[in-house]
């Protein structure tokens, strides 16, 4: 994960600020965020803090829609070794879906 987080930030203090590090952010400082899709993976390295940032966010009153796709890595949806996977295929569905039921929301 170091080696990660040195791609992102090599300042250590950068890291704890919400912007690097949601989950650290307060139950009133994600208060009012838009909508979220979270999509986890079941061998993902960050799949439990993704998922608890998604619990995080519907304390705050966010409209959340969490899924977590079985059998897959972490990036899954970005490996084309992996595009034509039902894990890949799924998860592009449910996004596109999300995506389209968001904007014609008003």
């Amino acid at each position: 994960m170091m080696w990660f987080w040195n791609q992102y930030t090599r300042h250590p203090n950068e890291r704890n600020k919400i912007t690097a590090s949601p989950l650290k952010a307060s139950i009133e400082e994600l208060r009012g965020l838009p909508p979220a899709l979270i999509i986890t993976a079941e061998a993902d390295v960050l799949r439990d803090e993704g998922e608890a940032y998604a619990n995080k966010l519907r304390q705050a009153g966010v409209r959340v829609t969490a899924a977590r796709f079985q059998g897959t890595i972490h990036d899954f949806v970005m490996l084309n070794a992996l595009a034509h996977t039902a894990a890949t295929q799924g998860a592009i569905t449910l996004a596109t879906a999300w995506l389209r039921e968001g904007f014609q929301q008003k």
